[in-house]
């Protein structure tokens, strides 16, 4: 079981018009979405999975996946400044691969990213703005392919600091939604 492929899934199944794209911005790889992806199966309930498109940033060698969708294995040691250029990059291939269906985006957001993080962490991840940067990067993206968009939070263990950091992410996504 999987929060963001039961949503996927499900949000497809019910809109077989749509496509998804589910951006994992998080320490961890999710090895769960990958292989709940990458099942092959001939029922028809399973033809949502062929209209998933999944990006990953993820630690690498701590995390070493490699996704067959859109693979972006970081270093810990990560600038904030990569990890953004690295993520912009996955998008603009995204949109790309999206042709003119209509876009379901799910935000995988992994907040354990923040550098501290006790079973995370990456170097570049120390502020607000960090994170308003991811976001403003995905409100970018959604307002470009006109998505639908949910954020399923997915992890962060510096519990004091995540309103923080989700207020980040917010303040950028809606920065982003507005073309300037």
């Amino acid at each position: 079981m999987n929060n963001v492929t039961i949503c996927a899934s499900h949000f497809l199944n019910l809109h077989p018009e749509m496509r998804c794209i589910i951006i994992d911005v998080d320490f961890h790889h999710g090895n769960g979405v990958e292989e709940i992806l990458q099942r092959e199966r001939e029922d028809e309930a399973a033809k949502w999975r062929e209209r998933c498109h999944y990006i990953s940033l993820h630690a690498h060698p701590d995390y070493p996946y490699y996704t067959t969708h859109l693979p972006t294995p970081v270093p810990k040691s990560v600038s904030s400044e990569q990890y953004i250029s690295l993520l912009r990059q996955n998008l603009e291939n995204a949109i790309q691969c999206n042709g003119e269906q209509n876009t379901l985006v799910l935000v995988s957001l992994g907040l354990d990213t923040l550098s501290e993080d006790p079973i995370g962490g990456l170097a570049g991840f120390r502020t607000q703005q960090n994170y308003v940067s991811i976001g403003l990067e995905i409100g970018k993206f959604v307002r470009d392919v006109g998505a639908k968009t949910c954020f399923l939070l997915e992890g962060g263990y510096v519990v004091e600091r995540l309103g923080e950091c989700v207020e980040g992410v917010f303040r950028g996504y809606l920065q982003g939604l507005v073309k300037h």
